[in-house]
């Protein structure tokens, strides 16, 4: 188990993945977004309880493996009139 496959369960866990192949329907492909049952109430306590699977099948939590800490950080980041504005 890496950093990679850590950030790639979390952002799953966070934001959902897009499928590399859809559903064909009527001759038109439909994409596919994968997302986990109520991912969006993820709070801090979910991430510390959210499931990692290791290279031999077993589990562990987020919580065992990594610190997870709560930072502000900025809302959006925009451009106007090409000049960077951000939003606290």
């Amino acid at each position: 188990l890496g950093p990679q496959d850590v950030a790639r369960t979390v952002h799953v866990a966070l934001v959902g993945a897009q499928m590399r192949r859809g559903i064909h329907l009527g001759g038109i492909e439909h994409g596919i977004q994968l997302t986990l049952e109520g991912g969006e109430q993820v709070n801090l306590d979910a991430l510390f309880d959210l499931p990692l699977v290791l290279d031999d099948g077993e589990t562990v939590n987020l919580g065992s493996v990594a610190t997870i800490d709560a930072v502000p950080s900025l809302r959006a980041i925009r451009r106007e009139n090409r000049a960077t504005v951000t939003n606290l």
